[in-house]
This record gives C-alpha cells, structure tokens and sequence, in this order.
C-alpha cells in the first residue's frame, strides 16, 4: 500500500471510529508503529486528524478554522484548482469570488494588464486587487466575519440583487456529495445561494479534504454546477455528484482540456 493510500485509509478509519489507536492501526494496514505515528504526525499538520496519547481522534465536522489557519492547509492542492480554474476567469467579463483561501489563490493568479469585473465580498482578496487599476473591483458590503475574512449579511444580499455576471466561484467550508455545499452559519450559507443565482455559470473550487467536512447549513445550487478539486474522485464520490446533476473534474483535467483547445 502506498503513502498517499495508506494515510487516506487512516482518516477513514478514524472517521468511522471516531478514536483509534496506534497499534490497531498498525495491524489494519500493515505497517510499522513508526511508519503510522509518522502519518498520524503529518495528518494533524494538515489538520485532518488529532493525536492523543497513543493514538488519534477525529476532528469535529463542526469546527471552523479561521481564514489564516486555513491558507496554511493544503496549499498544494488549492494552488492546482486555481491554476486550472484561471482560463475560466480570463474568459469572463465579469465575475463573483466567493471568499476563502482558493479563491483567494485564484485571485492572486490574475494577470495586472486584465480587464475585469471582479465582486466579491472577501477581505483577502479585495486586498490582494486594490492596486490592478484594469479591475473593476466591487465590494459587496455587509458585516465583517473576523473568523474567515468575509462580509455577510443583509446588505451584501441587497447589493447582489443588483448585479448579473458569467460567472461564479465558491469556495467551500463543507462539501459533501450527498447533501451538497455545507457552512457553519445560515447567513454564509445564504449568501454563496445568492452569489450562484447572479451567475450563468457556477463552479465551486474545493481541495478533497472538504468532502470528509459538513456543517450544519445547506446552500441550495441549480442544477449544472461544476465541482473543481485537485485531483479525480473515487466512482462512488463521483456518481453522488452527478446524482445530483453536478459535474466534478480534477485540476488536472482541466489543464489538459486547456491544452487540447488551445493546440
């Protein structure tokens, strides 16, 4: 069994568990005390587990990191979607950033001689195009979340309301293939809705950590929307998708689709 397996059986198993310990995971998969305590030592830094003594937890679904906390997590992977979610921006005229770190990674790929409509209601990223003088940069009003940098509320819904744009990327606190996008307010969870019903397109940029993850408050998203993540999910991941009528594709996916119609 490789790393990449090893350590993915590993969330699942104390997924399913809840709490498991060293010795038990070393005779489910083989492996050595050492090799597993090396796992569980490089899950927790990438904040999919907890260790306790001798062992490991699950995190709880509920808890939110904050924004800062969450830019450190999985920067490989959200830098991949947003490389291969670019062109799909570039081809835009106008266009919705949800806030959040891979949208704030898509964000910071955009090139200063474009000219663009951006709206988004994310600290990071009003911050990071305050000086790209070719952006029409919007900001959507509303009370600040200090926890993950975003403007909520009545007044960004009321300034939505007013605006129509090609299209839309969300990020995601929670994405699960059966119930859909997941946040840990109604607030946040009303407004993405919002952001998806000013758009003709919609696509929610998600590294794979986030289908293991689900909140309380459901958004509610058309049919047709695409799903971007690092890389390709499992059959059964995939089908729960397209149940719902959502396309799902890999970072890599993307890029090679690019390729062929650029060639």
């Amino acid at each position: 069994m490789n790393q990449d397996l090893r350590r993915a059986r590993i969330v699942d198993i104390i997924m399913k568990n809840s709490a498991v310990k060293v010795e038990e995971l070393a005779h489910e998969l083989h492996a050595s005390l050492a090799t597993i305590r090396r796992d569980l030592t490089y899950l927790e830094k990438q904040g999919q587990i907890l260790r306790t003594f001798g062992g490991a937890v699950s995190v709880p679904s509920s808890t939110e990191l904050s924004l800062q906390k969450r830019a450190l997590t999985h920067l490989e992977a959200k830098n991949r979607i947003a490389q291969a979610s670019l062109p799909l921006l570039l081809t835009s005229q106008s266009v919705i950033l949800d806030a959040g770190t891979t949208t704030g990674c898509l964000a910071r790929l955009i090139p200063n001689d474009v000219s663009l409509t951006v709206i988004t209601n994310g600290l990071n990223i009003l911050m990071d195009l305050a000086y790209q003088d070719q952006i029409d940069l919007i900001a959507l009003g509303g009370s600040l979340r200090h926890l993950n940098q975003a403007f909520i509320g009545d007044s960004a819904i009321m300034q939505l309301q007013t605006y129509h744009v090609d299209t839309c990327f969300l990020g995601a606190f929670g994405l699960d293939p059966g119930v859909g996008l997941t946040s840990p307010t109604a607030p946040q969870a009303y407004l993405k809705r919002k952001m998806a019903e000013a758009a003709n397109k919609v696509y929610i940029l998600a590294d794979s950590s986030k289908f293991s993850v689900s909140f309380p408050h459901v958004t509610p998203l058309p049919h047709g929307v695409t799903v971007i993540t690092e890389k390709a999910v499992d059959s059964t991941t995939a089908k729960k998708f397209h149940d719902r009528h959502w396309n799902i594709v890999s970072a890599a996916e993307f890029v090679d689709a690019n390729h062929e119609g650029s060639a």
